[in-house]
């Protein structure tokens, strides 16, 4: 009884296999019988099959893309509820999302889930490498941003965020960049220019320091009249040197005083 009753479902199987609009797809192609899912045999004969693409759900699809999320991003299930409302507001992934919301979290350091004004500064000065002693620029630290007690939530920090992503200080963090980039426009120069000036002057600038000293100054007054130092005029050093190092507490020439100077007084050729 029950091999006939195997041989019936078979017959079965390859007549609804057969029928008008009948699909092959999730059939044996030996036998013809029908399986609820792709095979890669057939449970009745056990023919191998040639499986050309399996059907997955989209649920299940969206369920697995869901769970490499968590794995990636380090990202609690807890949180997809609410990183999936605040990404649907804002247009954007949830992994962006995500990403922004970590660092929005390393900068509340009370963990009360606000950022004071105080937190928020120190946390732009350490991305930005802003020295204490420079003030932020104004397109970073806006109190438009802020509630009436000086405290910015989640949202107001992403839109913060969003806003400034592309500012050259969330850009180039390295200050002394953002010095030779401002110097490039403040002179109308090339940003080729600026370096070349700039290697000018680290050449004769003693090791490790970051202002030009008399000495260094006199040799390349010399490097760049193509002369030699006991040929300048000493009195028309001396004028140069002391309008140039007036008011500077190091004792010496900076790099912005130094390429005034220089666009004024030296042609811009290799030297």
């Amino acid at each position: 009884d029950g091999e006939a009753f195997r041989e019936r479902s078979k017959e079965h199987n390859r007549r609804g296999s057969k029928a008008p609009g009948g699909s092959m797809a999730n059939s044996c192609q030996k036998c013809g019988s029908k399986f609820l899912t792709a095979a890669n045999f057939c449970h009745d004969c056990g023919a191998k099959q040639v499986v050309t693409e399996r059907s997955v759900p989209a649920t299940f699809k969206f369920f697995r893309g869901t769970q490499a999320l968590f794995k990636e991003s380090g990202m609690p299930e807890a949180e997809f509820e609410g990183m999936s409302l605040v990404a649907n507001k804002f247009g954007l992934p949830i992994a962006e999302i995500w990403k922004h919301r970590q660092n929005f979290e390393a900068l509340d350091l009370d963990a009360n889930g606000l950022v004071s004004l105080e937190e928020f500064a120190k946390g732009v000065r350490a991305r930005c490498n802003i020295a204490l002693d420079k003030p932020i620029p104004k397109e970073l630290l806006d109190m438009n941003w802020f509630d009436a007690e000086g405290n910015i939530d989640f949202e107001k920090y992403l839109s913060w965020a969003l806003r400034v992503e592309n500012t050259e200080h969330m850009m180039v963090t390295c200050p002394e960049e953002r010095l030779l980039r401002a110097l490039s426009r403040d002179h109308g120069l090339s940003p080729p220019d600026v370096d070349r000036a700039k290697r000018i002057f680290d050449d004769s600038c003693v090791d490790g320091e970051s202002v030009l000293r008399e000495k260094g100054f006199r040799d390349l007054m010399a490097k760049l009249l193509q002369a030699d130092t006991k040929d300048i005029p000493h009195n028309t050093f001396r004028r140069c040197w002391i309008d140039l190092v007036r008011g500077n507490s190091a004792g010496g020439i900076d790099f912005a005083t130094f390429l005034g100077w220089y666009v004024k007084c030296a042609e811009f050729t290799d030297v």
